[in-house]
């Protein structure tokens, strides 16, 4: 079927707020009935088990599933389109912009380029439930690294750095560029303490060193 349907966005990539009540338009494009398999005690969502345009197609008399717990339900994706297409991921919309940001301070600029479906890329996979009959919402992503670990990893490297000048031998344009790396890098967590960590923007083809 063919269905309209509006997506929530959270203000920036991965950030969970929704102050600024972003949306985009999204148009459905599977099949109309989906059969689901559901572990009742916890609400996961294991599997789409059967699709079709008629609620007939599914037969859902003759699923089974070796686990006892398990139940099957059938949604509409007329009614439910946002979770029928969360689940099957077959929708579409029209390109979203790249997010960019320009960090104060000339401390350069952050740019997101959504490569990906709005649900897909602005939502957490498998994190939709169906509990006392109903289905949650799942929780927008968040970045996999804490900032803790971008600046603790920085130091590190700032080491690897210093340690390697004093072992092996480099010209003075390398030598030169080097330190002027690691100073940057030790200098991480003061330069960008005020900034998301994924904002950071790291030199591209930083010098190397052995």
């Amino acid at each position: 079927m063919r269905k309209f349907f509006t997506v929530k966005l959270s203000d920036e990539p991965y950030k969970t707020t929704t102050n600024l009540n972003k949306t985009i338009q999204a148009t459905y494009l599977g099949p109309r009935y989906l059969a689901l398999c559901v572990h009742t005690p916890s609400g996961e969502i294991r599997y789409v088990a059967r699709s079709g345009e008629t609620e007939g197609e599914l037969e859902l008399p003759n699923l089974v599933d070796d686990d006892p717990e398990t139940e099957f339900i059938v949604i509409d994706a007329k009614e439910k389109t946002f979770e029928a297409a969360y689940l099957t991921g077959t929708y579409e919309h029209d390109p979203i912009p790249d997010y960019v940001e320009q960090l104060s301070n000339n401390r350069g600029t952050y740019t997101y380029t959504w490569a990906g479906g709005a649900i897909n890329q602005n939502y957490y996979g498998q994190d939709m439930f169906y509990r006392n009959g109903e289905f949650t919402t799942p929780r927008f992503r968040e970045h996999a690294v804490t900032k803790e670990s971008v600046f603790e990893g920085s130091k590190k490297a700032a080491n690897l750095i210093t340690q390697s000048l004093v072992d092996n031998d480099y010209t003075d344009s390398e030598r030169a560029a080097l330190e002027e790396y690691r100073d940057w890098l030790n200098n991480l967590a003061t330069t960008y303490s005020d900034v998301d960590h994924w904002k950071i923007p790291f030199p591209a083809n930083p010098p190397k060193y052995y």
